[in-house]
């Protein structure tokens, strides 16, 4: 009987679970059997055999797979007996596993209202608004940040780390920030959990371009309009001069 641990980060859902068996004096079992069992609670899940195997240590083995959905609602700490039997049901071996399923802290990153998670994200206005939305165990994050940086590095306070503010508990937390200047920055979305573990959750290339308002545009228009009216006039007036001056000269 073999009993080991381990610590799994699993989400809710279903997992494919896979068990290689070698052979004992060649003989052949048709099926595994597993039980997570938590407190009160024991399920049975029935493993196929599949393919045959050759391990360069151990030798051949048959593959079993099954899929298992874990449940939150069940906790967090399994014990996995394995029960091996022949084709005929009856019992063979079993094995022991123990098993911590964590269920890991999760949510979304926004910039400017979209989800950006490994991308690359442009904007158009200096202004940024950052939103981290939990999907799992909010109660559990003691803070979230983001750290923009430039090539020179992380920006000068305050907008090189902006703490975010949680507006609804165990939910959103929210922040902004305002650049400087047009350029490409990299962005970095950090949550910290109250047990003080660190998690990256997101990173992004931010590109910063200007647009110019309609106001900016017509302004500029109207600049334009007045300077070539300017240069437009001044040169009729020394054409004027210049066409006079030749009439003098000539008559």
């Amino acid at each position: 009987k073999i009993t080991s641990e381990h610590r799994l980060f699993l989400g809710v859902g279903l997992h494919d679970v896979e068990v290689l068996w070698f052979e004992k004096d060649g003989e052949a079992f048709s099926e595994f059997k597993m039980y997570p069992i938590e407190w009160s609670v024991e399920e049975t899940i029935h493993l196929s055999r599949g393919e045959i195997r050759v391990d360069p240590e151990y030798g051949s083995c048959n593959k079993y797979n099954a899929t298992w959905e874990s449940n939150s609602l069940l906790g967090q700490n399994y014990q996995f007996n394995w029960i091996l039997e022949d084709e005929k049901g009856n019992f063979f071996d079993e094995k022991t596993t123990y098993v911590l399923l964590h269920v890991p802290i999760d949510g979304d990153f926004t910039i400017n209202g979209v989800v950006v998670q490994n991308a690359t994200f442009e904007v158009s206005k200096p202004n940024i608004e950052f939103w981290f939305y939990s999907k799992s165990r909010g109660d559990e994050v003691s803070s979230v940040r983001i750290e923009v940086s430039d090539d020179n590095g992380l920006l000068p306070d305050p907008n090189g780390r902006i703490l975010l503010t949680e507006i609804e508990q165990d939910k959103v937390w929210y922040g902004s920030c305002t650049l400087q200047r047009d350029g490409e920055f990299s962005l970095m979305g950090f949550f910290y959990t109250v047990q003080e573990e660190e998690w990256v959750k997101m990173s992004a290339d931010l590109q910063y371009k200007t647009e110019l308002s309609s106001v900016q545009i017509r302004f500029l228009i109207n600049g334009i309009t007045i300077v070539l009216i300017l240069v437009l006039g001044y040169s009729i007036f020394y054409l004027g001069r210049w066409l006079t001056k030749y009439e003098q000269i000539k008559s």
